[in-house]
């Protein structure tokens, strides 16, 4: 399981569990939940995953000649929901997350604030700042000819962050997920030069240190768990020549 330094805090695990209590309070009844639960966030990964499975859906619904009426409403919906409510900030053209209860966005650098580019949603002239971010200094890119990181691979959150941790879980490790769903993403933009120097990194990086759960953005060392299967299985896929862009 790793050290405590590379896991969440008891405070961090007692939340978890007492909006686990609320769920089991509520017999998993998704609409008492939603009026009960104080933690909700529309948040940008789930919703660009969750599209990009609708779009996969709406074309196997098509190879097998199903009915994919309702599958499109999700779609619709969902193009609505995310163009409303996941437009790049004006301020740095990253995507934040939206708390509900609050009724403002999450303002944390984040790989998060990247993913929206594996939706292939938004107008190319949207995502040219998205995509300067992935090669910017806070995420592990380059600044005055310096390099921060080992590896010019995309750490969970931005190294200036005052959250940022290089070995804690989700507040700093570089996960083989993340930065697939973003060379996926530069692909569908036709960012090919960065697409390609991104995968080329994401193997290095494995290849050197391991299979691991997750990496540190420095040194790349390997941390959690050992052989862990999404990075295996993400490493086949970037071995693979198939086009997976469209």
């Amino acid at each position: 399981m790793g050290s405590a330094e590379e896991r969440p805090t008891k405070k961090d695990y007692d939340k978890y569990i007492y909006l686990t209590e609320i769920l089991k309070k509520f017999n998993y009844d998704d609409k008492e939940i939603y009026k009960k639960i104080p933690f909700k966030i529309k948040d940008v990964v789930f919703n660009t995953i969750l599209y990009v499975a609708n779009k996969a859906l709406f074309e196997i619904s098509k190879i097998l000649g199903e009915n994919s009426n309702e599958i499109l409403e999700w779609i619709g919906l969902q193009e609505d929901n995310f163009l409303n409510q996941f437009c790049p900030d004006p301020e740095d053209g990253l995507f934040y997350d939206y708390d509900v209860i609050a009724n403002q966005f999450v303002l944390k650098r984040t790989v998060a604030t990247l993913t929206p580019i594996y939706s292939g949603l938004f107008e190319d002239a949207i995502i040219e700042n998205t995509v300067e971010w992935l090669e910017h200094s806070h995420f592990c890119g380059n600044i005055s000819g310096e390099r921060f990181c080992k590896y010019p691979v995309v750490p969970s959150t931005s190294l200036d962050s005052p959250n940022f941790a290089h070995i804690t879980y989700w507040r700093g490790p570089i996960w083989i997920n993340a930065n697939w769903m973003l060379y996926q993403g530069l692909r569908k933009y036709n960012y090919k030069e960065k697409a390609d120097r991104l995968r080329e990194a994401i193997l290095k990086l494995v290849m050197e240190n391991g299979f691991y759960e997750y990496f540190d953005p420095h040194d790349g060392a390997g941390h959690g768990s050992k052989n862990f299967s999404w990075t295996a299985s993400l490493i086949i896929d970037l071995l693979h020549k198939c086009d997976y862009a469209d």
